[in-house]
């Protein structure tokens, strides 16, 4: 695991990678941060909004998302002017596809100022290759069984050696539909194992039936990287 060792003998997670930092403070404005865990790998990421810090719990918690940077700076050219942006996050994903994000709260986002740039530099951002796709995530887009499902995981991302190796092994043997409580069940470990269950589905091992926040109840199936 890649991380950084203070002067105490602690280690601590790699520093952001951010291309621009965001203000510690303002009137109006909130910072934070939250720790990725990518492969076996750990570090900062950094937001500046409480609407930031959702979105980057949601795409942090995507089995669909293999890298997740934020502040990433794109220089382009606006009617022969140069110009920069500094998309709130790209995300990597699985199928090697890159998104560019912009973060905004919806009622900022109905000006046909703010629009024309966005299609500006989307268009600008995928003819010259630097990103796929861009999207705009605003409050509006977010799904609450999403976002509390996102919670879950983050809570529950802390490696259990015993409990992910039995989880593992039941879910390669699984066949059909069963609910998390069985599966829990049949690793015997208790809550360790509802957890081991979690982790199982934000790796994408396992994959939910229905749209709901996870619970003993939840009935899940052999995912796509099973």
């Amino acid at each position: 695991m890649e991380l950084y060792q203070n002067a105490a003998g602690m280690r601590v997670p790699a520093p952001s990678v951010a291309e621009r930092m965001p203000a510690i403070s303002s009137r109006g404005h909130s910072s934070g941060h939250l720790i990725l865990r990518e492969g076996g790998r750990q570090r900062v990421l950094l937001v500046e909004s409480d609407l930031e810090f959702k979105w980057a719990t949601i795409l942090a918690a995507d089995p669909d998302v293999l890298k997740l940077k934020e502040q990433v700076r794109l220089d382009w050219e606006d009617n022969g002017r140069q110009r920069s942006h500094f998309f709130d996050f790209l995300a990597t994903m699985r199928s090697g596809s890159r998104a560019a994000m912009i973060v905004k709260p919806e009622k900022r986002t109905r000006s046909e100022v703010f629009l024309s740039e966005v299609r500006a530099i989307a268009e600008f951002a995928v003819r010259v290759g630097f990103v796929d796709e861009v999207r705009v995530l605003t409050d509006a887009c977010i799904d609450e069984i999403r976002l509390k499902n996102a919670k879950m995981i983050r809570s529950m991302r802390e490696v259990d050696e015993e409990a992910d190796a039995e989880a593992s092994q039941i879910a390669a043997d699984l066949i059909g539909a069963n609910s998390i409580a069985e599966l829990v069940d049949r690793i015997a470990l208790g809550a360790r194992g509802f957890r081991a269950v979690v982790r199982l589905i934000a790796y994408g091992h396992l994959e939910c039936l229905h749209h709901e926040v996870f619970s003993p109840q939840t009935l899940v199936k052999g995912g796509r990287d099973k």
